[in-house]
């Protein structure tokens, strides 16, 4: 059983237009986003930081937190990682990808995903243009 502090970020992934690479360019460059973006979030985090790949081109990552205050400079930061490197490396170009941030009580943990989820998927509108 997973034990959380009181307090936890979630952070909800996905990379933008996987499909396309997959019917373009084949499964294999596919799979070479992926690990690409595993490499970009494990090099990104803490050790202790938990990540997951959740779907096809969904990640999670969950980091715990003992006090209410570290919530705001947490979320901050995530936003700056991600930020900072908006495209990945992968075979024959670059790859996207839209995230979302939630934080609060881990008691909390399912409606602080669906918070994230949201965010992700109106970064994901934002990036189509609508």
């Amino acid at each position: 059983k997973i034990r959380f502090a009181p307090f936890c970020v979630v952070a909800y992934l996905d990379l933008n237009d996987f499909k396309e690479i997959n019917d373009r360019a084949g499964h294999f460059a596919g799979d070479e986003a992926l690990r690409s973006m595993a490499r970009f979030l494990r090099s990104s985090f803490r050790d202790n930081d938990q990540i997951f790949r959740i779907g096809g081109d969904e990640f999670l990552i969950l980091i715990d937190f003992e006090r209410e205050e570290e919530g705001r400079i947490l979320e901050k930061r995530i936003g700056e990682i991600f930020q900072s490197k908006s495209e990945i490396e992968i075979p024959n170009g670059k790859l996207g990808y839209s995230y979302g941030i939630g934080w609060g009580p881990s008691s909390k943990l399912e409606e602080l995903i669906g918070q994230a989820d949201k965010g992700m998927y109106a970064r994901k509108a934002a990036v189509k243009g609508g």
